[in-house]
């Protein structure tokens, strides 16, 4: 049973945990946004108050920081606090909100775009596209139809991809040699996938949302395993330290009464797994 301790708590829905090479953990509120630095001495920084639906986070390869959110994909420069606009629109329309993200290993970035007006209120969303952006800006349509998208992962080989579908399915593509997906198909059916991280044997970690922690699944789909936390809403899963042994696992709020919605349990997790994950690709924008 693998023990974890508590990095930090008392937020609200907790995402896109990422570690850098100095020990840092990035991650995000989606609701109260904001991107926030927790340092190896436990201090925490915060940083574009106000910028909600951050769903994923990358590096890039010049220090700055790779960030989704409702309106747009921005690259934020940490140490001059300097913005720049990647993605605001798609074939001459408003992009929506960008989600979770994964760089693509060639300098660009694959993301989910999602209907983030109808899922706040309660509503079916809208289908939306995966897309990869380019270092040179250019834009591909990967995948279409996708209702609310959510985690994304390659195999340790780059020749599969993993996406979840949150309230559908988990899904997994075949990569082409132009780095395009094809034969989709099902890899796990459940209908709470959120964030997810592949390990270095190819198992395929997911956190899940209404199943109190995150399960791994071996590359054949079949379960290894379900690793509990105390929080029902496990929102994102990561992997960092000097091994890449670290488990990151960050939550939401449980509102276990629900006469009192200050009661917040965002929580983020650390343990130690038995494989290490795979190094996070940096991006190349300028």
């Amino acid at each position: 049973m693998m023990e974890f301790e508590t990095l930090v708590t008392g937020w609200k829905f907790l995402e896109a945990p990422r570690a850098d090479a100095h020990g840092n953990l990035y991650f995000t509120d989606v609701t109260i946004g904001g991107l926030h630095k927790r340092s190896p001495d436990g201090r925490i920084q915060s940083f574009l108050e106000g910028r909600t639906w951050i769903g994923g986070l990358a590096f890039n390869d010049d220090g700055a920081i790779v960030c989704a959110g409702r309106k747009d994909m921005i690259l934020f420069y940490e140490k001059i606090g300097e913005i720049r606009t990647l993605l605001s629109e798609l074939d001459g329309q408003p992009v929506g909100a960008v989600n979770d993200m994964y760089p693509d290993g060639q300098g660009g970035i694959i993301a989910g775009l999602i209907d983030a007006k109808n899922v706040g209120a309660g509503r079916p969303a809208e289908p939306r596209p995966i897309i990869r952006l380019d270092p040179s800006g250019k834009v591909t349509r990967l995948c279409e139809g996708i209702g609310v998208p959510n985690g994304i992962g390659f195999s340790p080989d780059g020749r599969r991809l993993y996406l979840s579908e949150s309230y559908k399915a988990l899904w997994v593509f075949d990569v082409n040699s132009d780095g395009g997906l094809e034969n989709k198909r099902l890899f796990a059916d459940i209908k709470d996938a959120d964030g997810l991280a592949v390990d270095a044997e190819g198992n395929v970690w997911v956190a899940r949302f209404d199943s109190w922690g995150v399960t791994r699944y071996h590359p054949d789909g079949d379960v290894v395993e379900h690793v509990k936390v105390p929080v029902k809403e496990a929102q994102s899963v990561s992997f960092g330290g000097e091994d890449l042994k670290d488990l990151y696992i960050v939550t939401g709020s449980s509102y276990a009464n629900p006469n009192n919605l200050t009661e917040l349990t965002g929580t983020i997790f650390r343990g130690r797994s038995d494989v290490p994950g795979l190094p996070l690709p940096l991006t190349r924008f300028r």
